[in-house]
Order: structure tokens, then C-alpha cells, then sequence
């Protein structure tokens, strides 16, 4: 009930599959742990809660707004411009909880920071590996990381645990940091969007939180983390030489873009573009000496090839639209990117001289964080992240279109895959690097479990390290 893997459909008793086979989010689950907890204590649900935790923490002006009395004074709810007349309320347990932002924060600083759970409770709680492989009933369901009646999230790069409410309220913890953040509107219903805007406006400026992004090495086990770049610019989308000696990759000093060239471990670093020009996503060449990247030089964002030094540039696509994410591949003979257009991803190849430019397959990008392709090491068929009717998957595809099949199948984002030269595939899951065979994708292994986001992971040519983008802080 907790983790959602019930089957029970949200506000409804109608089973939407059997027990641990799939996750749907469902208020109705919340209502029957209600009952379960009168049940077996004999005791009111809302009168428990005050006992035991609301009266301990000094959560004053919190109550439940279906079975207890105001303890103060309700601000109005409104629906988008329109006062609702009453607060929003939709059940007694999952969703009519009244409190003060103070009240909330409280709550969660202790609630995820230990004080209220025994230690094996609060792993347990949040754990999100058990219902991560699971598939979802909907596209609203996709893409949650969800515990026992908590979600993993990312605000600044870090991972942090809480909840959203569809009234526009937020709760989130920063374990790293051992900071809680609570907010609270009046709009209702459906205020997620707008609570989550302003969460990240607000967090972003929180000390110790929001940090620059460095390059990252770890072994394919998972051991020996090692930066490679730090600083305090934004540095991004890192892809090594087929020779292991050069290292390009974006720099993002928060007004502009450059690609930026330096040895292997990061030194010797120096921009390569123009500064005028937003530049990023460099890809190497098989033969070293020259790079892919993508550009607004023209107006518009296009695929653009230069040599190391930023000479000979020379421009290989022309679209309104925006041309991203070039990848060259392994035979040196085409160069793959994704051009997003009016709701559709469309996977394209063109050759290092501009000729020969021609759509792979298209797919609707459901407003998804789409596209990123990669080469198999023959140079023969594409992978790259896509939309699948309820959340991003990574697909397979052949450069004639056929083919054209997900490896991955569960209920969280995945994204950003990449190629080893051995034929193993890595991408990111909800935050955290994970490798795969694509010839047997469901013996998944993850490679990272720590606080931060990581993502654009790139192998070293010998297949036995990833590079990735991270907070500055890991490892």
C-alpha cells in the first residue's frame, strides 16, 4: 500500500493489476492504511498521529481537517484565479492535512533526519530499488522513484527525499546537508507545476545546496571514483579520445558555453570555440583529430565539426528546429544527432562533410528529456533515450529504421546511453549510472549510489571507466 504496488487504482477500489506486479500512485492506498492502523490499534487514525507524533514534535497547527477541529486559521484555496470556498480536501487521510509551512518542515527533518523511525524503518522507507523495475499503469505514474510514502527526488543536483502534493505543496530533505524545505500554496488543484518553479528558485540560493558540476572517473564496478575536472564553472558532457590522452567537453559559466579541450586527468585545459557562440556536446572523431559539437552560431542551434584547435570549422546542418547532441561514429563515417521539432524526436545521421543528411526513425518525444544517441561499436545500429507511451525508455534502432525496440523497460527515467567499445551499454536511471548488455537487458547493474544527480556518462576507450557529469562535491 505504501509503495504504491498495491493495484489499486487512485481514488478507487478497482484493481488495475495484481499485487507487486506494477506501480500506480493511488490515494485510495493511503485511506486503507488508515483503516489497517484503526483496525489493529483500536484507535482513530487522526488521534494516533496526535499522540504519538504531532504532540512530541510540537506540531501545533497541523491536524486533519476531516476528523479533528480548525487549530487555527485556513487560508483560501483557489483554483487557478477563482476561490474554491473551502480548503482543498479530497479524503479524510491522503490528501486534507492542514499545517503550517513551519509544522511541515519540522515534520520532515525529523520524519527523514531519524528521529521519529527505528533505523531498519526509515531504510526501508526509503528504499526505492524495489519498485523501480516495475512498470507503470500511466504516464502520470511514470518516472517516480517512489518508498513506503516517499519520493526520491533531485533539486540542485542533489538527491533528496520527500513528497509533492497536488495542491501545490512541497517537502523535500536534503540528507547530505540535513536540510528540510516545506512549502506551501493556495492553489488548488494541481499547483504542482507552479510549487516546484519556485522550490527551485528558492533551494538554488540555500548555501551548501547548489553547487558547480565537475567531470568524474569510476571504474565500471563502481570503485575508485576520481575527479578529473574541478572548478568553479559548470562542467559538463566530457568524452575522451580514442587514444585516452585528450579530454573535451562543455564549460558553462552560467552567461555562456564553450567547448573546452584539455589531457585525460584535466590539465592543460583550453577553450577551443567561439566566445561569442554558445558551443556544447563535443564528440570526438575515431581518428582524434577532430570534433563534432553543437552551436547557436547561426541563429539557430546546428551540428557544427571542427579541428582540435578550433580552426576549420565547418557547419553540417541548417534547421529552425534544434539540431543537438552529435555523436560521431566508430568507422568515422556519419555523425548521429537528435533534432526536436514540434513534439517529435527525430534521429538523424549525416556525414562528416555536411552530405548525406537523413532521418533514422521518428518518435514522439512526449515532452520527455529525449534523444542522446549513441554508435554500437560496429557503427550498424543506434541507441538513444525515448518516449514509450508512459515514460523515457532506451531504444535500439538500425540506421535503415528497422528494428526499432526498447532495452529498458520499467517505470523511472532512463536516459543519456552510451556505448562501450565492448559492446556494454550505460545510461542513467533516475539520478544514478546503471550498465547493461543490450543482448540480455534485464540483468541491469547499477555502477553509482550516491547523493548527488549523475548523468551524461561517457566510457573511456578501453571500456573499463565511465566518465560523468556531477555535483562538485562527488566523489
Amino acid at each position: 500500500l505504501l509503495n504504491h504496488t498495491s493495484g489499486i487504482g487512485d481514488q478507487s477500489p478497482a484493481a488495475r493489476c495484481e499485487p507487486g506486479t506494477c506501480f500506480g500512485y493511488g490515494d485510495s492506498n493511503y485511506e486503507i492504511v488508515a483503516d489497517v492502523i484503526q483496525s489493529a490499534s483500536g484507535r482513530d487514525a487522526a488521534k494516533l498521529a496526535r499522540r504519538e507524533f504531532f504532540v512530541p514534535l510540537g506540531l501545533d497547527d497541523t491536524w486533519f481537517q476531516q476528523a479533528e477541529k480548525p487549530r487555527a486559521p485556513l487560508a483560501t484555496a483557489y483554483k487557478g484565479t477563482r476561490p474554491v470556498g473551502r480548503p482543498f480536501r479530497r479524503a479524510p487521510y491522503s490528501s486534507s492535512l492542514a499545517a503550517t509551512a513551519l509544522d511541515l518542515a519540522r515534520w520532515g527533518a525529523a520524519l527523514y533526519g531519524g528521529d521519529v523511525l527505528e533505523r531498519e524503518s526509515r531504510v526501508a522507507m526509503l528504499d526505492t530499488d524495489r519498485t523501480a523495475d516495475l512498470p507503470c499503469q500511466s504516464a502520470r505514474d511514470c518516472g517516480i522513484a517512489y518508498g513506503l510514502g516517499v519520493q526520491r527526488m533531485f533539486s540542485a543536483g542533489w538527491g533528496a527525499y520527500g513528497h509533492i502534493g497536488s495542491s501545490g505543496t512541497l517537502l523535500t530533505y536534503f540528507p547530505e546537508q540535513h536540510i528540510t524545505v516545506a512549502f506551501l500554496t493556495n492553489g488548488s488543484p494541481f499547483g504542482t507545476q507552479n510549487v516546484l518553479l519556485a522550490a527551485e528558485t528558492f533551494i538554488a540560493a540555500i548555501p551548501g545546496i547548489t553547487t558547480p558540476t565537475d567531470l568524474s572517473l569510476i571504474q565500471r564496478d563502481g570503485t575508485h571514483g576520481a575527479n578529473v575536472t574541478r572548478s568553479a564553472q559548470n562542467e559538463l558532457a566530457g568524452v575522451i579520445s580514442i587514444d585516452n590522452r585528450r579530454l573535451a567537453y562543455t564549460r558553462d559559466d552560467g552567461r555562456q558555453q564553450d567547448i573546452v579541450v584539455s589531457d585525460s586527468d584535466g590539465t592543460h585545459a583550453r577553450i577551443v570555440t567561439n566566445p561569442d557562440d554558445a558551443d556544447s556536446s563535443p564528440s570526438w572523431a575515431p581518428d582524434g583529430e577532430r570534433l563534432a559539437f553543437m552551436s547557436d552560431h547561426g541563429g539557430d542551434t546546428d551540428i557544427y565539426a571542427m579541428d582540435t584547435h578550433g580552426g576549420g570549422v565547418v557547419r553540417l546542418t541548417q534547421t529552425p528546429g534544434p539540431d543537438e547532441e552529435p555523436a560521431w561514429s566508430p568507422d568515422g563515417t556519419f555523425i548521429a544527432y537528435a533534432r526536436h521539432d514540434a513534439g517529435v524526436l527525430d534521429l538523424r545521421i549525416v556525414r562528416p562533410d555536411g552530405s548525406d543528411d537523413r532521418s533514422v526513425t521518428r518518435v514522439t518525444d512526449g515532452g520527455r528529456f529525449t534523444g542522446h544517441p549513441t554508435w554500437s561499436p560496429d557503427s550498424r545500429r543506434l541507441a538513444f533515450s525515448a518516449f514509450d507511451g508512459t515514460d523515457t525508455e532506451i531504444f535500439v534502432v538500425a540506421l535503415d529504421g528497422t528494428g526499432l525496440a526498447p532495452i529498458t523497460d520499467t517505470h523511472v527515467s532512463e536516459a543519456a546511453p552510451t556505448w562501450a567499445t565492448d559492446g556494454t551499454l550505460a545510461f542513467v536511471r533516475f539520478g544514478d549510472i546503471f550498465n547493461l548488455d543490450p543482448g540480455n537487458p534485464a540483468n541491469s547493474q547499477r555502477i553509482t549510489n550516491t547523493p548527488v544527480q549523475e548523468t551524461l556518462p561517457a566510457w573511456t576507450p578501453d571500456a573499463r571507466q565511465i566518465l560523468f557529469t556531477a555535483a562538485a562535491a562527488h566523489p
